[in-house]
């Protein structure tokens, strides 16, 4: 009895799923990040003398970039699926774990086993960056969109979070610290499990396995025509050819594993091609991380108590950032606009410098210095969330079917380029906008006795 067709109605809804499975992988991804910086003020508390708000995010950065170049340069030897999978389970069990080390262990021994999960979460956000975009770059770009929109919703949760942990926890006591961090990691944790079903439901999906079995049928058909120029030499050594079996017999193989293994691929020749998009994206994440959040959180904001202020600061940039993500399905300006779009935020690097000299030397009033403080983050985050998830979008229509996965990995490893040349930039920007305000000396009162 053979199989019912799927009817167009049906097809349109497996597609929706897949785009909202996309959109909850991106959350996940991101989440763990998140959520550590999020709760810097609770590592500081046990841990100040380790200066955790330092080394945590060099860690993360480093295995990131690392283990992101090893997967784009070389054959992986880890299919999607795997990697999907383990960048969900791994921090999962370390927002679970976290909390518990650092309150329950001694200040020493917490920092290091904090500094292990961190390796462990940095090792986890390469292969969620690489396998998430890897795969949503097989597929129409609303999934490419979709992912970049979940790490925006990503940040918003946990700001919308951690409100709530200020507002009923408001870090006065020991206890109220603990039982901050235990909710905030805990809720964290269970984002992360429910990314790990929508994991799951996504490869169950006959419209998403359609798509990858598709690009996998092409694939093999290509690399039997490619083993013709050895056909000669196979037949003189008494070896059956490839090319014996018919070329339009059903090819039935696993999609995942040829994307991930079998493509006749070039590093070189990728990155070549994508010269352009990669350059522009980490241009775009250097301007962003170079601002972000430090001289960002630098003036004072409304005279907001310092917690208050940092996390209202990163909500209004997760907020707007995920609003400019969601644009790039409607605008889509030519390369020559973009590049100069892209690279006019370096005014935003002028507005900050000038915002902080203002502060440090009472130019302007607080309200009008809170006034711009608010405006160069929205549009710090507004400019940066389009042009950087343009540029994931636009870069799978760059290359050959089977290069689209790579090309969404290589503006992924861009990104982190970008960040972490970004954050090395911004320890440079912060030490030339603390200003040292000269103490004002009275002149001594020098005349003539006598003089009336």
């Amino acid at each position: 009895m053979s199989q019912k067709p799927e009817s167009s109605s049906d097809i349109k809804k497996n597609q929706k799923k897949v785009e909202t499975a996309f959109l909850v992988l991106g959350i996940g991804s991101l989440l763990p990040w998140n959520a550590i910086i999020s709760e810097f003020d609770f590592f500081m508390h046990y841990q100040k003398s380790h200066s955790p708000q330092t080394l945590f995010p060099n860690i993360n950065f480093a295995l990131n970039l690392a283990v992101q170049l090893i997967l784009l340069s070389s054959k992986s030897c880890i299919s999607y699926k795997s990697q999907l999978l383990l960048s969900q389970i791994i921090p999962a069990i370390g927002m679970i774990l976290l909390p518990f080390c650092v309150i329950l262990l001694s200040a020493d021994m917490s920092f290091y086993v904090s500094c292990g999960i961190m390796v462990f979460v940095g090792i986890a956000n390469a292969l969620a960056s690489s396998s998430i975009f890897g795969l949503a770059s097989f597929f129409p770009v609303n999934n490419v969109i979709a992912v970049g929109a979940g790490q925006g919703y990503a940040g918003i949760l946990l700001n919308i979070l951690r409100y709530i942990i200020l507002y009923f926890f408001n870090g006065e006591t020991a206890s109220d610290i603990n039982n901050g961090a235990y909710l905030f990691f805990f809720v964290s944790g269970f984002i992360l499990i429910i990314s790990m079903i929508f994991s799951c439901m996504l490869y169950n999906n006959e419209y998403f396995l359609s798509i990858l079995n598709e690009k996998a049928v092409v694939l093999v058909k290509k690399e039997k025509k490619e083993t013709k120029k050895g056909d000669e030499e196979l037949l003189e050594t008494g070896r059956s050819s490839i090319n014996d079996e018919p070329e339009e017999e059903e090819v039935k193989v696993s999609s995942v594993e040829v994307s991930d293994k079998k493509v006749q691929f070039s590093f070189r020749a990728l990155m070549c091609k994508l010269i352009d998009i990669n350059l522009l994206c980490a241009t775009g994440f250097i301007i962003t991380f170079m601002l972000f959040p430090g001289a960002s959180i630098k003036p004072q904001l409304f005279n907001l108590p310092i917690g208050w202020k940092i996390n209202t600061i990163i909500f209004l940039f997760n907020v707007f950032d995920t609003i400019a993500k969601t644009l790039v399905g409607y605008l889509t300006p030519t390369k020559g606009k973009l590049y100069f779009f892209s690279f006019s935020r370096i005014l935003l690097i002028c507005s900050f410098y000038y915002v902080c000299y203002a502060e440090s030397f009472n130019l302007l009033k607080p309200e009008i210095i809170s006034y711009i403080v608010l405006v160069n983050v929205i549009l710090l985050s507004m400019t940066g969330g389009f042009v950087n998830s343009l540029s994931f979008a636009l870069a799978p229509g760059q290359v050959q079917d089977e290069w689209k996965g790579k090309a969404g990995s290589s503006v992924s490893l861009s990104l982190i380029i970008g960040i972490c040349l970004g954050s090395f930039s911004g320890i440079i920007f912060n030490n030339l906008i603390d200003f040292k305000v000269p103490i004002p000396v009275e002149p001594l009162v020098t005349g003539k006795k006598g003089n009336m």
